[in-house]
Formats: C-alpha cells, sequence, structure tokens
C-alpha cells in the first residue's frame, strides 16, 4: 500500500498521512452506511500515488481509507468512489 500526505509539506494546514487498500468482496461488515458525500482532489496530482489512486477510482473500483488508531491498531475511515468519472 502506498501512502502519502492529504496536503503538502509546504502548506499552513496539518496533514495526515493515510493508507488505501481495496475491500475484500467478502467483508462487507467494513462497509459503513454512508452518511455524506464530498467532492476530494488530491493536492499533488502529478505523484505517482495520486495517479494510482485516480486511475484506481476512474476504473469503477472502491477505495478504502485506513487510519491508526491510537491503540495501534488500523481502522477503515472512509470509502472512496467516482460517480460519473
Amino acid at each position: 500500500l502506498k501512502s502519502a500526505p492529504l496536503l503538502p509539506k509546504k502548506s499552513s494546514r496539518s496533514s495526515v498521512t493515510l493508507k488505501w487498500c481495496t475491500p475484500k468482496t467478502n467483508s462487507s461488515h467494513e462497509l459503513q452506511t454512508c452518511v455524506g458525500t464530498f467532492l476530494v482532489t488530491p493536492t499533488e496530482v502529478n505523484s505517482r500515488p495520486a495517479a494510482c489512486l485516480t486511475m484506481f477510482l476512474l476504473q469503477g473500483r472502491t477505495v478504502m481509507l485506513e487510519g491508526q488508531k491510537k491503540s495501534g491498531g488500523k481502522v477503515m475511515t472512509h470509502m472512496l468512489s467516482s460517480h460519473g468519472g
């Protein structure tokens, strides 16, 4: 899995590093109820991780964002999906 900051390092905002993964077809218990839809845009569009993620989504695949729990475990925090390209 590749990880990249959500915001460029020169930004005055704090950044978060997330890893992305594809959900397993038999683990629908990881998919939570959708509570909202949001427009997202990569901050570094020419970076390899952003290009790979964008192409993955445009091919109709779903991507889960994985964050770290304070206890050290992993948690799926968000689901990304492209609607209409």
